[in-house]
């Protein structure tokens, strides 16, 4: 299937996928979309999905507008912060210009399959120790060990652990998530923004070399650049890992996560991975 037929392809399952919703399509809905970073130079709405190639997406655009070298070694904090120093949200923007955006500029997102991003989400946020980012791991960990864990009061740390000291893992996470439990790393894409307001581009982080490149001629960048590669890989979309998390599910979690992901799975297009399907799904 050629670039062009693929993207035909993802636009109408969206456009099917609202219509049966019965949401009409509408820049409106951009408009109240905050989250999309504004790029002036390429008039490009840019929503960048955490655990969807964003780290990325940011070398490349402070690459691109002349921020930074094309050769510069950024870190992936380094990039993050630069990124928000440089493009602003469109939350922040007044509201007369949200409206000339929303109604002027191209509209660009990038997505993954579900159940890897929330697979990502928790290996890079929640699991390692240290990492990049405490953040997660602060405002989370504790209240999932203690709620979700099971553990009995001899094994619990003295409380004056802090929340970042607490170890959990994937079939913890997974309850604390079905609670509805929301951070932006692992909340459903239909949530995070109404997907229903006329994208012009839609690209996969499955597919991302080949996306990128279609989505910044669309944007008017025709200039040579990097595709940068992510420093911090979590591999969460890898088979044999998928399978070992996934694994550690009961049929009753593993049922429910397919019903929470089913949504963005439906707007997005894509299939439940091979490798952790069960017999009955």
């Amino acid at each position: 299937m050629s670039e062009r037929d693929t993207q035909a392809a993802r636009q109408e399952t969206l456009r099917r996928e609202c219509l049966r919703n019965n949401i009409s399509s509408s820049p409106h809905f951009a408009e109240k979309c905050g989250l999309f970073r504004v790029l002036p130079n390429q008039r490009t709405l840019l929503l960048l999905v955490p655990k969807c190639g964003g780290t990325n997406w940011g070398r490349l655009l402070l690459s691109v507008n002349g921020f930074v070298h094309e050769d510069a070694k950024l870190s992936a904090m380094e990039s993050v912060t630069l990124l928000k120093k440089r493009f602003k949200y469109l939350k922040a923007v007044k509201k007369s210009t949200k409206k000339f955006y929303a109604a002027n500029f191209t509209k660009v997102i990038f997505v993954r399959n579900p159940y890897t991003r929330l697979l990502a989400a928790f290996r890079d946020r929640l699991e390692a120790y240290p990492n990049r980012n405490l953040n997660q791991r602060r405002a989370h960990n504790k209240k999932i060990y203690i709620k979700y864990g099971n553990h009995s009061e001899l094994e619990r740390p003295d409380k004056s652990v802090k929340s970042e000291m607490y170890n959990v893992t994937f079939k913890e996470f997974i309850d604390y998530f079905l609670a509805k439990n929301y951070d932006i790393h692992w909340q459903d894409v239909y949530r995070i923004c109404n997907p229903c307001l006329g994208y012009d581009y839609i690209g996969r982080l499955e597919t991302y070399n080949e996306d990128v490149i279609e989505a910044l001629k669309l944007m008017g960048v025709d200039s040579k650049f990097h595709l940068y590669k992510s420093l911090d890989v979590s591999n969460s979309s890898d088979d044999v890992i998928m399978k070992k998390y996934y694994d550690t599910l009961s049929d009753e979690q593993f049922e429910k996560v397919r019903q929470r992901l089913s949504t963005d799975m439906a707007y997005f297009g894509y299939k439940m991975p091979e490798s952790i399907r069960r017999d009955h799904t």
